[in-house]
């Protein structure tokens, strides 16, 4: 660039290798557009294309630089694309709409609307999804519409919307949402043939079990199991399965009952609770004494304990079990604890727990800050403090993730103004934490983390302030592959090395919250 070149040439050239996708590049230019004048579409232009790099935090840094020196529907949008890839749902909603008092377009419309469905607003999602169609008529906003309307129970306008979605591109996800609007609404045939569409297009987990429902549904029963039985090879859902197994023998079709749980043992042998199905199934059959041969040869590494467990629990909403081990630890360890449906209510119950007399109010593992916002706005007279490095894990969790997964890229999150958050590594932010506090001890400790490391860490730099009547919440504890290494793991060795009495309060499906009885070291 020669020193005649001005602001205007910068920002121009800018552009031009930003249309061209010379992303870097046009953050070059545009900085230096910048540095010769501060301009508000220049801070625009380099948002954008921060964005299109991933640097989000810097982006919401630099979009908020160029709505302080001018309001631009394009700039709030902007701002509502940052805080929406970073889960910050609430604030890109107000970005959308101050986008949209500017100027209204079909993706203002339709990027609000996602942002309501990922609040569960759906209702307020739906007509924004049709007022981006009235602008412009586009596949997605019709398959989301589509999405949308069937959280709804709205499934015969759900149908429509999808088949829309679906003349102007062909969509194997809008199929899938075709196929549930239909087996909703109970026209079954029509449904196998969307999800058959889908299943050409991809083959999907989601998809099998509608077409297996929907077959069953029109007693087609060998096809409805060999869905089934594909969308088990894809992923192990053992409530999922179960489902078909209590419905076929609600029907009395016992034999096909027995058929679907011995092809599910051929295919899973070494899954335990497909083996109490079995059982389950052939005891409601009254055919015990036929298959009493077969069943004392079955492998069961001393489980037959659990079989009567599973039968006294199978219908009840808490038999959410994706493991044989995890179901034996409920059954012997929760008989006193509160079972709730969800991380939200488990959390709950924890706080409701207490003690009032106490200090610190913690959360290790913020991520988009989601579940610290949920504490602190249940506890707003209480300081809550966040650790998190917003970088990944520090290492692999098992087979579930890998080492940098669960990242926010460095964004610091948006928070209530009760919340103080410490960015780092725990063994580094933590211990300068605690000495900031000098005899305080630990109220509530949520600990989301994940691994056993990053667990450990925490639990041993807290144990002085860890006493009888601290709360701990573990967000990963149990039910999953791999649980008994992780989060787990950490705690009974902290049992074992402090000499601590323990119960638990309440239980979730993946979750449990803990109340500290007595602690002897």
């Amino acid at each position: 660039m020669s020193e005649s070149t001005t602001p205007q040439d910068l920002f121009n050239f800018a552009i031009e290798k930003y249309q061209s996708e010379d992303y870097q590049e046009a953050i070059n230019l545009f900085r230096s557009s910048i540095e010769l004048q501060k301009n508000w579409n220049s801070y625009q232009g380099l948002a954008w294309a921060l964005l299109n790099t991933n640097q989000l935090g810097e982006a919401i840094d630099t979009i908020k630089k160029s709505l302080d020196l001018k309001e631009d529907w394009n700039s709030y949008q902007c701002l509502g694309t940052a805080l929406f890839r970073i889960k910050q749902y609430t604030e890109a909603i107000y970005a959308y709409q101050n986008s949209l008092s500017l100027k209204e377009t079909w993706n203002s419309y339709l990027d609000l609307g996602l942002a309501l469905f990922n609040t569960e607003q759906y209702s307020a999602a739906i007509d924004s999804f049709k007022k981006s169609l009235v602008l412009k008529e586009d596949w997605y906003s019709y398959h989301i519409l589509g999405r949308a309307l069937l959280k709804s129970d709205l499934s015969i306008e759900a149908i429509d919307a999808f088949y829309k979605g679906i003349n102007l591109q062909v969509n194997w996800d809008s199929y899938n949402g075709l196929g549930w609007s239909l087996l909703e609404s109970k026209q079954f045939s029509k449904a196998i043939k969307s999800f058959q569409k889908s299943l050409v297009l991809r083959e999907d987990i989601s998809s099998y079990n509608g077409l297996g429902w929907a077959l069953l549904n029109i007693q087609r029963f060998k096809e409805a199991l060999r869905a089934f039985y594909l969308a088990s090879d894809i992923t192990i859902l053992i409530p999922k399965l179960h489902e078909v197994g209590k419905q076929l023998v609600k029907g009395k079709k016992y034999d096909l009952a027995i058929e679907f749980y011995e092809e599910l043992m051929r295919r899973h042998p070494e899954n335990f609770l497909i083996i109490f199905g079995f059982i389950w199934t052939v005891k409601e059959s009254k055919r015990l004494s036929e298959y009493q041969v077969f069943i004392s040869k079955l492998k069961i590494d001393n489980c037959w304990d659990l079989v009567e467990y599973y039968e006294l629990n199978i219908n009840k909403k808490s038999f959410n079990f994706n493991d044989a081990r995890s179901m034996s630890y409920v059954k012997y360890n929760f008989a006193s604890a509160t079972y709730v449906p969800d991380r939200e209510k488990n959390l709950e119950e924890a706080i409701r727990s207490t003690n009032r007399n106490y200090h610190l109010v913690m959360e290790f593992g913020v991520f988009y800050g989601k579940s610290i916002s949920f504490i602190a706005k249940i506890l707003p007279k209480e300081k809550v403090y966040g650790f998190d490095s917003f970088e990944g894990l520090p290492e692999a969790w098992g087979t579930r993730r890998n080492k940098g997964d669960i990242s926010t890229e460095g964004f610091i999150p948006f928070v209530p103004p009760n919340v103080q958050l410490f960015k780092g590594w725990f063994k580094d932010t933590l211990p300068k934490f605690l000495a900031s506090k000098p005899g305080m001890n630990s109220k509530l400790i949520h600990i989301d983390c994940d691994i056993y490391s990053s667990t450990k860490t925490i639990l041993s730099v807290l144990a002085k302030t860890i006493i009888p009547g601290t709360i701990i919440i573990f967000d990963e504890y149990y039910n999953y592959l791999g649980w008994e290494d992780h989060e787990f793991k950490a705690f009974q060795e902290f049992v074992q090395e402090y000499a601590v009495t323990y119960e638990y309060i309440a239980y979730a499906p993946n979750q449990v919250s803990i109340r500290i009885l007595s602690k002897n070291k």
